[in-house]
């Protein structure tokens, strides 16, 4: 299937990695809606229109083990992939497996992208 019909939803309150992000899932093909938080996300009704999710694990306010917790609870196909600045302790690991696909910043974007490819393809 075309990247094209996908939207990626991604979510970080770093300006630069949304940049990047939005960088390199356009370079991949994929049509992207960037969040500055997770309040923001949810306030936009972003669950129902992505296809993806991408968030960063440490933010304020509404992180992204909150939008994994309600991915979980009331989107369960939805996929969601956290990505991290932060080394993830042994329960922290576990939790994140209900992501299935977890990335520690900096990672290699021809791997992300290859990643994303097999989850929507």
């Amino acid at each position: 299937m075309s990247p094209s019909r996908f939207l990626i939803g991604v979510v970080d309150d770093d300006p630069h990695v949304l940049e990047s992000f939005e960088e390199l899932l356009s370079s991949g093909g994929y049509r992207v809606s960037a969040f500055h938080s997770g309040a923001s996300f949810l306030a936009a009704g972003g669950f129902p229109r992505v296809d993806c999710l991408i968030t960063d694990i440490e933010m304020p306010v509404v992180d992204g083990w909150e939008l994994l917790r309600i991915a979980r609870r009331d989107y369960r196909d939805l996929p969601v992939i956290l990505i991290t600045g932060i080394d993830l302790e042994a329960r922290q690991l576990l939790d994140a497996q209900a992501a299935r696909h977890v990335f520690k910043k900096p990672f290699d974007g021809r791997e992300f992208l290859r990643v994303l490819d097999d989850i929507l393809g």
